[in-house]
């Protein structure tokens, strides 16, 4: 297997699909070692943007409500 990280490991950031995303990277990582640490920073960025963006829903309509 290359270095290159194959399109479809990702495709699931531009369906929102997150949770399978992070997955695919983790799994990804574990196959190649020497990308390993940029996976795990991928895996961590994707996880707080995604709860960042539920955050700011939240208080968008906490803002409503109020």
């Amino acid at each position: 297997m290359s270095d290159e990280i194959p399109d479809y490991w990702v495709t699931g950031i531009s369906n929102n699909n997150w949770q399978e995303t992070a997955k695919r990277l983790v799994k990804l990582g574990s196959q190649i070692p020497s990308v390993k640490d940029r996976v795990l920073e991928l895996v961590w960025l994707i996880c707080t943007e995604d709860a960042r963006r539920q955050a700011n829903g939240l208080l968008r309509a906490q803002k409503v409500e109020g």
